[in-house]
Formats: C-alpha cells, sequence, structure tokens
C-alpha cells in the first residue's frame, strides 16, 4: 500500500539532480590534464575553411584520424613497412613482434596522455595503431619513402605519434651515426621554409622535442626575443619607391630582418606548395601548446605588409631574397595575402581589447619603427624620385645635366651657342 507521502508517479519522474551534482559529475568524469599533453585536435576556427591543412591525404598516423575510409589502402602498405621493420632485428620476427608490444603496452598510459582527448581505444588496438604507424614512420626516416604526399602528412599536428616512442623503437634496430633529429631534419629538408638550419639543428635534442611539428617549429625558433607594440610597414614596392635598397641577408634566422642606413636586409625563403600547409600547422601547435610565442605569427604579419601585390613579388624575387616555387607571382602573393588574414584575425581575437591591442609583444617592433622612419622622411622619396625617374640611364644623366646647364646660362649667351651648333 502506498505511503501517504510519496504518489506513483514518483519512480517515473524522480526529483530532478542538483546543477552543482551534474557540473561537479562532468568535472570529474574529465581526463586528467597531462603535461605530456602535445598533440591537439585542430579547432574551427583555425581552420577557416581549409580542412585540408589539417586533414591527412595518404598517410594516416596514430589514433585520431586511424579507420578513415579513404585512408584505408595506405594500411596495406604501412604494413609492408612494418614486415621490413621487424626484418631490421636480429631477432625472430615472432619475438621481436614481442618485444615491441611489450614496450608499447608499458608505454601506452604514457602515450595516451600524450593526446589532448580521450582516445577511444581498446588497449591491443591503440598499441598495434602506435607500432604499426611508429615502424613505418621509421622506415620514412631510414628510407626516406618516395612519395611527396608521406611527408606532407607527416607535418600535421594531428597526425602525429610521440616522437619519444619512434626513438625508443628506432634504437632496438638502428646503430648508424645519426641521431632521430637528424634523421628528421633529412626527411622535411625539401619542406624547409629557409635553408641552412643547423645552429638550430646542434642545440636540439630528442628528450626536448614532442613531435615532428614541434620540431619543425624548434628549427625556427630565434635564438633571442624582442617585443614592443605591433606595427605594419609599407609594401615592397612602396619601400623601393621610398629609396629602400633591398639586399639578400646573410643569417640562417627565417626572422633576422634587418634595416639600416636605407638597406632591408631579408634572410633567402621559399614558398612552394607545402608552405602554407607548414605554417599552419605550426601555428596551430604554437597557440595550443606555446601561446606566448609571437615570432612565427609576427613573421607572416609582416610579410602580409611587403607583400600585398604580384610587383611586390617579383621585387623580392629579382634581389634573390624569395625563392618562387611556384612559379606564379600572383599566386605568391595571394597565398599570403589570404593566409594572414586568418592570422591578423586570430591575434586581435586574443588581444584586441576596445579596439586596441593590449598585451601584444609584437616580434618586429623595432624593426617596423626604424623602416617606417625612413619612408615617413620626405627627403628620402624625392632623392629616389629624382634617381629612378631622371638619372636611371646615362644619357639620362647627361639629359638633366645639361637641362639645368642651360637653365643658368643667360639668353645671349644661349642664342650664341644654338647659332655656333646649327652652323
Amino acid at each position: 500500500m502506498a505511503n501517504g507521502n510519496h504518489t506513483p508517479n514518483d519512480i517515473e519522474n524522480p526529483p530532478p539532480i542538483p546543477l552543482a551534482t551534474l557540473l561537479r559529475n562532468e568535472l570529474d568524469a574529465l581526463p586528467s590534464f597531462s603535461r605530456m599533453c602535445c598533440i591537439y585536435r585542430v579547432l574551427e576556427h583555425f581552420r577557416h575553411g581549409n580542412d585540408r591543412a589539417y586533414t591527412p591525404q595518404a598517410v594516416f598516423i596514430g589514433p585520431i584520424h586511424h579507420g578513415k575510409e579513404k585512408l584505408k589502402p595506405m594500411k596495406y602498405h604501412k604494413m609492408r613497412c612494418l614486415e621490413d621493420f621487424l626484418k631490421r632485428s636480429n631477432k625472430s620476427r615472432e619475438d621481436y613482434i614481442e618485444d615491441c608490444i611489450k614496450m608499447i603496452r608499458e608505454k601506452e598510459k604514457l602515450l595516451r596522455s600524450c593526446y589532448a582527448e580521450p582516445i577511444r581505444m581498446a588497449s591491443d588496438d591503440f598499441v598495434k595503431v602506435v607500432l604499426v604507424d611508429a615502424a613505418f614512420i621509421i622506415e620514412a626516416l631510414l628510407w626516406h619513402i618516395d612519395n611527396p604526399n608521406n611527408e606532407n602528412d607527416l607535418m600535421l599536428l594531428e597526425n602525429q605519434l610521440p616522437l619519444f616512442i619512434i626513438k625508443e623503437l628506432l634504437d632496438t634496430v638502428y646503430v648508424g651515426s645519426h641521431s632521430i633529429v637528424d634523421l628528421s631534419y633529412m626527411l622535411f629538408y625539401d619542406s624547409m621554409i629557409i635553408e641552412g638550419k643547423e645552429e638550430n639543428l646542434r642545440r636540439l635534442r630528442s628528450s626536448n622535442v614532442a613531435h615532428f611539428v614541434d620540431f619543425l617549429r624548434s628549427l625556427y625558433v630565434p635564438l633571442s626575443g624582442r617585443g614592443g607594440q605591433i606595427d605594419t610597414v609599407p609594401k615592397v614596392t612602396e619601400l623601393h619607391r621610398s629609396g629602400v635598397k633591398f639586399k639578400l641577408g646573410s643569417s640562417q634566422n627565417l626572422f633576422d630582418l634587418r634595416f639600416s642606413k636605407g638597406v632591408l636586409e631579408v634572410p633567402r625563403f621559399k614558398i612552394f606548395d607545402e608552405t602554407e600547409l607548414l605554417i599552419r600547422n605550426m601555428l596551430a601547435f604554437k597557440q595550443y601548446h606555446y601561446p606566448e610565442e609571437n615570432y612565427l605569427s609576427d613573421f607572416v604579419v609582416m610579410m602580409d605588409s611587403l607583400i600585398d601585390t604580384p610587383e611586390d613579388v617579383g621585387l623580392l624575387v629579382k634581389y634573390g631574397i624569395l625563392e618562387n616555387i611556384l612559379g606564379d607571382n600572383a599566386t605568391v602573393s595571394t597565398l599570403i595575402n589570404y593566409r594572414s588574414s586568418h592570422i591578423i584575425w586570430c591575434i586581435s581575437a586574443l588581444a584586441l581589447h576596445d579596439g586596441v591591442l593590449i598585451n601584444y609583444h609584437f616580434y618586429f617592433n623595432t624593426f617596423s619603427k626604424q623602416l617606417n622612419d625612413y619612408y615617413r622622411t620626405s627627403w628620402h622619396k624625392w632623392k629616389a624620385n629624382l634617381k629612378q625617374n631622371y638619372f636611371n640611364t646615362p644619357w639620362a644623366t647627361v639629359s638633366v645635366i645639361a637641362a639645368i646647364f642651360l637653365s643658368f646660362l643667360p639668353s645671349y649667351k644661349l642664342c650664341v651657342l644654338l647659332s655656333l651648333f646649327n652652323s
């Protein structure tokens, strides 16, 4: 018999759970944040309508994109790479597989903690993915597998394995003189924006590198820091018209832009098909993992200021500063402007307050101030205009000097000269 304090609908309609309890339960269910976390899924506002820049097209690595239908054809190729990798050991295939599985399983918790989101995979499935993909990467490092898409896909933030597990597996079969850092450098050499990063390479240790995207980012880290208020500069053609001379810089630091006594020095850098993909993924990783680092995004903003038209690109190519692998100057200017617009939006979203950028330390502040001070001096523009339009050839110089000389002659002397000339 029902108690007088309850109704028949109590079981069907239990009292609501307090909101505080619901929130507490959700917070308790969150995975603990690990200091090892370094592999992130790129959020939509970073993608900016360009999923291809963050999504593997041929080779899936790690658990985030594992099992996608369009990437299944590569599965058999990866298994062949696993077979080749296992043959490198002096042990039997069966024993070595067991050793590799044991090694990965012992590090499974640590490996899972490297991913920012929970990995919903059974233990055996996860260990298999790590082993197969690590073997594929090791074969790519040792043999430079001849497939351009392999290299491109290995530069994607969502498509990574922690470097430490690749190194540990590599050390069981490789007895060569090159470190995993050296091998990574050789694998990605053709994708470098600037050549000759040996100085940064020498100070890199694999223990300080999270994965391939972090490795590529580390190659471009400036050796010294700078900062100040954000400031843009005139484009290349405008600077040229104001008398600025362009010189190929000798520095191997991409961010070492220098301006002194009217000469702008820029290190040689390359623009190729993968440039946008590489920079986008390094920027995404920077935003999640190193939010205080601005130099890469600031470099893109600076290039957007300097390069606006195909003519700007053409001048940088002419002076040997920019190597245009794409071939078409208009394509390069469009690529830089489109890519930069998104990065500038991200900077504004993070640091804009009442229309003013606050707490943002622009890496190229001193450089841009020097360049702007020179550009705003009228004398430099007047002198450059005179030189570029009136003294640009020997005959033009002679003509101007003659005109000036004749303008100072009294009219009667000018008549005598003309009569002598006619006679």
